[in-house]
């Protein structure tokens, strides 16, 4: 991490936010099928879901990448997908 001036710090490497509801991972199904494994970027995946509709991201996506995937907290590295904690998932 970098200082960017204002005693913030700033990544490195790229961070890719997609969204999209649960209609939407096919879209990432393909996309994240013809990205390389060391991609040099952190992507993060927001889903907006019906509080009924639970997803697992990583049970979904993990067969489809050899990307490592995990839930997101405080910190990222290169490389990783990321999926807030279920609870914390958009709502309608």
């Amino acid at each position: 991490m970098k200082s960017n001036g204002s005693g913030k710090t700033k990544s490195s490497f790229p961070i890719i936010g997609m969204g999209g509801s649960a209609g939407s991972f096919h879209a990432f199904e393909k996309f994240f099928m013809h990205m390389p494994i060391r991609s040099g970027m952190a992507f993060v995946i927001i889903m907006h879901l019906d509080k009924s509709h639970v997803i697992d991201v990583a049970r979904i996506l993990q067969p489809i990448t050899s990307m490592a995937i995990k839930e997101a907290h405080d910190g990222t590295a290169r490389s990783y997908l990321y999926y807030p904690a279920r609870k914390r998932h958009g709502h309608s």
